[in-house]
């Protein structure tokens, strides 16, 4: 069996590095696996893919005309998808919105179609609920194909996250996909309740790969590392907040960039004198973090973000042995618990936080014995060639 492999920029650029993890172990089962970014630049190097995968560019889809019969499906979706939502008077009254989305995954679909662009006998997976699963309903409904499934990670979840509470098209691209796999126990939970198809649903985690046991010394300065975008999400001046009431001396590192890079960068030169501050940026390579992980003792990992879904960066942390502090938000509890670390509340009290760091280098935390019962929670969980083999498999049904 073949697998047509739906991304949003993967293998360009720099993002869905988890992607990287989880194709190498998904391709042993498949013969031939073509991969469909939703972005691309034609002059940025691929990152690699395995031997049997190839990239497919919808370059000219946009020249693409679409037939009555696609034109008739477009206001049919459109109607359909009217059933669904709770919203109705902001779904209606954006409705121009809605039927431009439409009209760019018809074109797409009819670009694939036209073109006979897919793999014959094989799985059609789109890595996210966005334009691809759209298109993907078209395709299903055109009878082009006779299923397809989809995973769903973050944005693509919470219908808080966007404009009127709407997730666009959840229900439409939910009635036609065979399967849909969050990322999190928590995000099935609140999918199921979401929609009138829960028998769709089941939780499948991302995993991340092993680079071993991380570097830990105890006569080291104490490290708190802490990978996040520079945005008001993420509330990256809360940690600035809880490092203002530590007393012990660390050295802050952070990996990531972001609108608010500057303040971040100003608040901490004001009020983190007495501690070591880096800022990494945006690295163009991630390797470079997990290196970080390497060759570096890395006490404590920290993120006060006010939503998510199932970071993958704690999942990295904790392959390395490293304990963590993390909101209770999104579906951060199945990941951080009193066997990985602390569990804080996403209106968390600042001095509480900053005892735990307080006292944390004297704790069983901060032992080599507590860091490999952490890795091994890590292994029983999350470890990529157990989590994709099993994926893989529930492809192939």
């Amino acid at each position: 069996m073949n697998l047509n492999f739906f991304t949003a920029q993967f293998p360009y650029k720099n993002g869905e590095s988890f992607i990287e993890n989880e194709l190498p172990i998904v391709a042993e089962y498949f013969k031939e696996i073509k991969i469909f970014p939703h972005l691309f630049e034609s002059d940025l190097k691929e990152r690699e893919i395995p031997n049997n995968s190839t990239v497919e560019q919808l370059v000219e889809y946009n020249t693409q005309r679409l037939n009555l019969g696609y034109k008739l499906l477009i206001f049919q979706f459109f109607l359909i998808e009217l059933r669904y939502v709770k919203n109705k008077i902001f779904y209606l009254k954006n409705f121009r919105k809605w039927i431009s989305l439409l009209k760019q995954a018809a074109l797409k679909a009819s670009y694939i179609e036209s073109n006979n662009l897919l793999l014959n006998d094989a799985v059609c997976y789109s890595f996210w609920m966005n334009d691809w699963a759209l298109m993907l309903s078209f395709l299903k409904k055109r009878n082009v194909i006779s299923s397809f499934v989809f995973r769903c990670g973050g944005f693509d979840i919470w219908d808080e996250r966007h404009e009127g509470g709407y997730l666009p098209f959840r229900g439409l691209i939910y009635r036609y996909a065979s399967k849909v796999f969050p990322n999190s126990k928590i995000a099935e939970i609140y999918i199921k309740e979401k929609t009138v198809f829960p028998n769709k649903v089941e939780n499948k985690y991302f995993g991340t790969s092993d680079f071993g046991v991380g570097k830990f010394k105890m006569d080291v300065e104490f490290t708190i590392l802490s990978i996040s975008n520079v945005i008001p999400l993420k509330r990256v001046e809360l940690i600035i907040e809880i490092l203002k009431k530590v007393k012990l001396k660390v050295k802050w590192v952070h990996f990531g960039d972001g609108n608010k890079m500057e303040e971040i960068k100003k608040l901490a030169t004001d009020q983190l004198s007495m501690h070591d501050v880096q800022f990494k940026g945006r690295v163009p390579d991630y390797v470079d973090v997990l290196n970080y992980y390497k060759d570096n003792t890395v006490n404590l990992f920290i993120t006060t973000s006010e939503s998510e879904g199932l970071p993958v960066t704690i999942q990295e942390a904790l392959s390395f042995g490293v304990p963590v502090i993390a909101t209770n938000v999104g579906g951060i509890s199945e990941v951080v618990n009193s066997r990985t670390g602390f569990l804080i509340e996403k209106g968390f009290d600042i001095n509480a936080v900053a005892k735990i760091i307080n006292e944390f280098k004297n704790s069983e935390f901060n032992t080599i014995e507590k860091r490999l019962d952490i890795r091994r929670f890590w292994q029983e969980n999350f470890e990529s060639k157990l989590v994709y083999k099993e994926f893989a498999k529930e492809l192939l049904k």
